[in-house]
């Protein structure tokens, strides 16, 4: 069903989903939240677990897509990763509280975000070992630095971490993003923060 009342409707949905949650929601209220039947959402997906892992894939490879093509417009390796990383950030704006928690309690969204963060991990360390080879970054170890990345992005997604840090998960991989950036540029020359 890919028309265009379709994906009005995924819209409409990632929208609500984003800003409340979706565990406590049954596919009635999700319908008329939606402004469609219930039979406009079965189309979609033959139950509501399987609607929720529909949406949230979708609002993941877009924000993942649109991320790349981003950082690919970026000459400089530091660019392309903070360019990333900021606009999965500000992807995830409309992101609350309640979203994470619902995340963290559905087994299939969670393994569709761990799918995702591994891609993304995957092309990030991609523009680290790029950044080492051109010079632009210090000699880190690439493996390493992308588990750090892994590590980070799983912790944000935790949603007892953001209500303890009192961050919004976007506001929390921005965060991530600057505190991995700053620490892989190169130092001028002549300059050592080693002690």
């Amino acid at each position: 069903m890919a028309t265009r009342r379709a994906r009005e409707v995924l819209d409409a949905l990632e929208d609500l989903f984003l800003r409340e949650g979706f565990g406590q929601l049954k596919l009635s209220d999700v319908a008329t939240r939606a402004k469609c039947s219930r039979r406009t959402l079965y189309q979609l997906a033959p139950s509501k677990d399987e609607l929720v892992v529909l949406v949230v894939d979708r609002v993941l490879q877009r924000l993942g897509a649109g991320a790349r093509d981003a950082a690919q417009r970026e000459e400089r390796r530091i660019d392309q990763l903070r360019t990333y990383l900021n606009t999965v950030a500000a992807g995830f704006q409309r992101a609350s509280l309640a979203f994470s928690r619902d995340v963290d309690a559905h087994p299939a969204t969670r393994r569709v975000f761990a799918a995702h963060t591994a891609y993304s991990v995957t092309l990030m360390e991609s523009i680290v070992v790029a950044g080492i080879r051109d010079g632009e970054f210090r000699n880190v170890h690439p493996g390493f630095t992308a588990q750090v990345l892994s590590d980070g992005i799983t912790s944000v997604l935790d949603p007892e971490f953001l209500e303890r840090s009192q961050l919004t998960l976007s506001a929390a991989l921005a965060e991530l993003g600057n505190l991995v950036a700053y620490g892989l540029i190169r130092e001028p020359a002549g300059v050592s923060y080693n002690t």
